[in-house]
């Protein structure tokens, strides 16, 4: 290095004149690091957390009514949750007043499914550094009794649903715990998806069985729809897809349009009413909650 060069480097390098140098940048200085780059070590990260303690006020006022509203909404082991039926009052819509219905039966199936969803992310347990387990908490002992119990065939899970209607009963069968919301949490996906692709081809037998039943493969579908995960796969899709144009197939060759109403009684014209309608729910939450709009055509 030269003497020029080196009398540069000691002296002009932080002299006046390089300050005034045009494109040079002021560097902040930052006395606990960067405030858009993570910290480089552990001391860093603590005087950053200081730092943050000293912005924030020495007493948080907050709203009483908050307060009691939140803990009325915090669940209780000393009561706990109504454990209700699934509500499936929107399942019968008003023949006037379809896409109100749509809209109400959408809803309620979203909202539903949310709450399920939610309550089954819940089971999950966590193990150290917040890394989710491979493993759920176990059901309570009433749930897995029910869930232990179901069929394993398809001809016993036929007439383990349907066996009221198909014997022209109006009682309910044995199979209504099932849609209660603390079994659907723990109700397998896997499960729920082989019981839809079964109604593929039930919804065939239902169109032939008596008004109540296609009712009721109605208001199973809809409960095993609200069981299923959040995120599907294309196979999956696929099953539910199906199902759909099955119940368009059949609401369309074997119950036909509204003109074929005619020339029937009175109690066959609301037969035909209560069949579309029951199919129209189906068609209606698989179009329209797992994208498949152009299955749902609305009266």
């Amino acid at each position: 290095m030269s003497d020029y060069d080196r009398d540069y480097d000691h002296h002009d390098r932080d002299g006046p004149g390089a300050r005034n140098m045009r494109g040079a940048l002021p560097v902040a200085d930052y006395p606990i690091g960067h405030p858009l780059l993570p910290p480089t070590s552990g001391e860093e990260y603590l005087r950053r957390v200081r730092a943050e303690a000293l912005s924030l006020p020495d007493v948080i006022e907050a709203d009483p009514a908050t307060i009691a509203q939140h803990r009325r909404s915090a669940p209780s082991d000393a009561q706990p949750a109504a454990d209700p039926l699934l509500s499936t009052d929107a399942l019968a819509p008003p023949p006037t007043f379809p896409r109100a219905w749509a809209r109400r039966t959408l809803h309620q199936y979203r909202l539903l499914h949310t709450k399920i969803a939610a309550s089954r992310s819940a089971l999950v347990e966590y193990g150290p550094g917040g890394i989710p387990l491979s493993h759920k908490r176990s059901p309570p002992a009433d749930v897995a009794q029910i869930l232990g119990a179901l069929p394993t065939r398809s001809t016993m899970w036929y007439r383990f649903l349907y066996s009221s209607r198909i014997l022209g009963g109006t009682a309910p069968g044995g199979c209504d715990d099932l849609w209660r919301p603390s079994v659907l949490v723990h109700f397998p996906h896997a499960k729920a998806l082989q019981l839809l692709e079964m109604h593929t081809q039930w919804i065939w037998t239902a169109a032939k069985g008596n008004s109540g039943l296609m009712a009721a493969v109605a208001k199973t579908v809809f409960c095993l729809l609200v069981a299923l995960d959040t995120t599907l796969t294309a196979d999956e899709t696929f099953v539910l897809r199906s199902l759909g144009k099955a119940c368009c197939a059949v609401r369309e060759e074997v119950f036909g349009g509204g003109e074929m109403d005619v020339d029937v009684g009175e109690g066959m014209k609301e037969a035909r009413e209560g069949a579309r309608a029951a199919l129209a729910v189906i068609v209606l939450i698989i179009a329209q909650g797992f994208g498949q709009r152009d299955l749902c055509v609305l009266e």
